[in-house]
């Protein structure tokens, strides 16, 4: 179309054939973008010949530098767009061949992750196994060693009472830890509803005045929450600060100072409490057990209390973790999230 356009008009209308002639660079270009320098080159030395011969034929009364100029410019353009073009389209093929990789590498992490966590699964359910049977064995034998002494001839009247009340502990014992067994494998769904953390954290340090109290050990609140709102089940999150708290005054049995911390992070919408004491502390190794079910350093501990409460909240979204304070004693942190503009709501538990 610009080649008969430049054969039909007048010879004497010299800036329409110098429009016309800056017309061909959009076609050379487009075609050496779309389809590589090979087509594109050839399209420009179809173009310049063209051009060549009505420069020859008709334009050869006028300046010829400027259209001279131009034919080599629409090859040299051609061949520039066409070699960045190429380059370009290796970079996309290298580009979709990397992410088809990505992708199949995600999918293989994915299957991978839950081979793992069903490994995770039955190792946990070993672990809890072999904890349940750890845990029954002593009240059983108590309460085998007891029944065969009562069902003896010696023991006396006051005896026999006796042993049923060891009886008695050994079952409430056992009871104890099928009831808090059952807390950690099926957590009541929460109840989600935004919540006051500083309502939280003063209903449940009453609870525990007294026994601080008698142990000589002050309680210190440190809290730097604006607002201090948080989506959780008030029931749950009671549970898991009065769980910790307790910890926090059994490590202190001779004295000390339990101080509870709460701040929050407007950028990711938490609110973290932290619960500090200046007890022993836990070893290093230790650390990264006692979350873990079963685990204590208890005389008389189930191992399930710290289990549960991590359990709980991660159902809520959030996490606990615990260090060791640089001088003295143990710091365990819960991250919660923050209240919710939807209001209201239930969340379903997930069992990990």
């Amino acid at each position: 179309m610009i080649s008969v356009l430049h054969f039909i008009s007048p010879l004497n209308r010299l800036e329409l054939h110098d429009l016309l002639e800056h017309l061909y660079y959009i076609p050379i270009l487009l075609i050496a973008f779309w389809y590589g320098v090979i087509p594109g080159v050839a399209f420009a030395l179809l173009t310049s010949t063209v051009y060549l011969v009505h420069i020859v034929t008709g334009l050869g009364q006028y300046e010829l530098l400027d259209p001279m100029a131009h034919l080599v410019l629409y090859n040299f353009m051609a061949l520039l767009v066409g070699t960045l073009s190429g380059r370009l389209q290796s970079q996309l093929r290298h580009t979709r061949a990397i992410s088809s990789e990505l992708a199949e590498a995600y999918a293989e992490l994915k299957a991978t992750t839950e081979s793992l966590r069903r490994a995770d699964r039955l190792a946990a359910l070993g672990q809890l196994s072999a904890g349940i049977a750890h845990e029954i064995r002593n009240p059983l034998g108590s309460i085998k060693g007891a029944v065969e002494i009562l069902c003896s001839s010696g023991p006396t009247a006051e005896e026999k009472q006796e042993f049923a009340s060891i009886i008695r502990q050994e079952v409430a014992r056992i009871n104890n830890l099928i009831v808090e067994f059952l807390r950690f494998a099926r957590p009541p769904e929460p109840r989600i509803e935004n919540r006051d953390v500083h309502g939280l954290l003063s209903a449940t340090v009453r609870l525990l005045e007294g026994l601080a109290s008698r142990h000589n050990i002050k309680i210190v609140r440190r809290c730097s929450c604006s607002t201090g709102r948080v989506s959780a089940d008030e029931d749950q999150i009671r549970q898991v600060l009065l769980n910790v708290l307790l910890n926090a005054v059994e490590a202190m049995a001779d004295g000390g100072v339990l101080t509870l911390a709460c701040s929050e992070d407007g950028d990711s919408n938490t609110v973290t409490i932290e619960v500090s004491d200046t007890g022993p502390g836990v070893d290093e190794d230790d650390l990264e057990h006692i979350f873990n079910p079963f685990f204590t350093t208890k005389a008389q501990g189930t191992g399930l209390g710290l289990s549960v409460a991590d359990q709980l909240v991660r159902n809520h979204g959030g996490e606990m973790a615990a260090r060791r304070n640089e001088t003295e004693g143990l710091t365990v942190s819960i991250r919660l999230p923050g209240a919710s503009a939807v209001g209201d709501r239930s969340r379903p538990a997930t069992v990990g």
